[in-house]
């Protein structure tokens, strides 16, 4: 067992029920091998996930498109850069 694989376990491990299962509705966004012992340590608890609501349902930004958002908004556009001869 690797150094990486035992912190995960290790830290998934040390969580509580609710936090573990508040961490794993973001499983996708983790490395592979974080995905596999967060799932792991969910069936050795025997906990599942909630059915996820269907996208169309959620009208709250996601992180990542309130970050795109913010970077859009303070980054100049190309029409506002000055123009080089």
């Amino acid at each position: 067992m690797g150094i990486q694989e035992q912190a995960f376990r290790a830290y998934y491990a040390s969580m509580s029920d609710a936090d573990l299962l508040s961490t794993a509705k973001n499983k996708n966004s983790f490395i592979p091998i974080a995905q596999t012992l967060m799932a792991e340590e969910l069936t050795r608890r025997q906990l599942k996930l909630p059915a996820e609501a269907p996208a169309e349902a959620s009208h709250a930004p996601t992180p990542f498109a309130k970050m795109l958002a913010l970077l859009r908004h303070r980054s100049p556009r190309q029409s506002d850069r000055p123009k080089t001869v």
